[in-house]
């Protein structure tokens, strides 16, 4: 007995090649050659030097429209590394200092504290200094011209119900020195304490500030 051997049919024209998968021994079920790869489980992938052409490309397009990082220079660190670092020096360098100046803002001393100030108790009596809006002076005595002048870097207030602790920040020899005391307004009679010795109240005299500027 002879046999026709069967020939599949011949594809149509514009119709992609179908390839046939054998299932219990019959060529039952038709694919396109696209499905077949995927079925598979593979990955089809540009050529190196086309990634690497697409990549720039849309690096590019990103950069355009204001959407990539700043570059970073290439020291030879993973890149995760070098963006917490990029993160880090912003945060010490502009995030902290502008937190601190939230926290602890500039103050001014009052006007009232302007002139100068002297007592007559305890280890400071005769004893005075000045008070202006830029600097402060210390001088031993009303009769003394010997005094030393300080301009004023820096003043920080922390206020309470009764009163003010202004600390002073000045410069002396090119390093930053601290001054703080206690404003208590008191009505036409202010007085201040210094930090350290509260004990000894320091009222305004009625003379005129005679420290200057060192030339």
């Amino acid at each position: 007995m002879m046999t026709t051997e069967t020939k599949p049919d011949a594809p149509v024209g514009g119709t992609p090649q179908a390839y046939r998968s054998v299932a219990d021994g019959e060529l039952a079920q038709a694919w396109t050659l696209s499905e077949y790869f995927q079925s598979i489980n593979t990955v089809l992938r540009l050529p190196s030097k086309a990634r690497r052409a697409a990549a720039k490309a849309e690096r590019e397009k990103a950069k355009a429209a204001g959407l990539a990082l700043p570059t970073l220079p290439n020291v030879g660190l993973p890149a995760p590394l070098m963006v917490a670092a990029f993160f880090l020096v912003i945060g010490v360098f502009v995030v902290r200092p502008i937190m601190l100046s939230a926290a602890y803002p500039d103050a001014q001393l009052p006007a009232d504290s302007y002139g100068v100030w002297g007592t007559d108790q305890g280890k400071y009596a005769g004893r005075m200094f000045e008070v202006s809006a830029t600097s402060i002076a210390f001088r031993t005595s009303v009769s003394s011209p010997e005094y030393t002048w300080h301009r004023i870097d820096h003043i920080k207030a922390k206020v309470t119900p009764d009163s003010t602790l202004y600390t002073v920040q000045y410069l002396e020899e090119g390093k930053i020195a601290d001054f703080a005391f206690w404003h208590i307004p008191g009505g036409a009679v202010p007085a201040i304490r210094f930090a350290h010795a509260v004990d000894i109240t320091w009222h305004k005299t009625p003379y005129e500030p005679i420290a200057r500027p060192p030339q």
